[in-house]
């Protein structure tokens, strides 16, 4: 599956939920795009028209890339706007036409940069609090409906009947 998603991100200490948020006194606000394509493992055969389950729980694991748009810079250090990600959630389809689907689905991301909150980087030795953990990298979570189009359908050779 192909994936085309928009989003945005933001956080405040503004009320800090501890100590270390109250002398951060840090506040971020983002825009993310991304584009991925996932491998889905559906469960039940939701699709075969004599079945009648016509619902399926999955799970996905993908790879992609996410571009972070009105990120400030960072006055400690140099990073690129364009991240590799990897996509990974659970969802659930019901088949409700016989080319159509709705779904819904989570999933978290995992990336390889901990520069969404712009407070890496900076002198660890110094504890003022502006900075965050550089030995671990940021996640953004989505959740999503979908309702989507079945263009084509391959047939199992196991189901179809022999050729003569």
């Amino acid at each position: 599956r192909g994936n085309l998603l928009t989003s945005g991100i933001r956080g405040s200490d503004a009320v800090p939920l501890d100590d270390l948020g109250a002398q951060r006194n840090h506040s971020f606000s983002i825009g993310l795009a991304e584009i991925s394509g996932t491998f889905e493992y559906h469960f039940l055969n939701y699709r075969d028209r004599k079945d009648r389950v016509n619902w399926s729980p999955y799970l996905f694991i993908g790879v992609g890339m996410f571009a972070m748009f009105g990120a400030q810079d960072n006055p400690y250090e140099s990073y690129s706007r364009v991240q590799p990600v990897v996509p990974m959630g659970v969802g659930f389809k019901y088949l409700f036409r016989p080319y159509w689907t709705v779904g819904f689905e989570v999933g978290a991301r995992s990336t390889f940069t901990d520069y969404l909150d712009n407070i890496s980087g900076g002198d660890q030795a110094v504890k003022n609090y502006q900075y965050g953990n550089r030995y671990d990298n940021d996640w953004y979570y989505f959740a999503g409906l979908s309702v989507s189009y079945t263009f084509f359908k391959v047939e199992c050779p196991e189901r179809q009947p022999p050729k003569r």
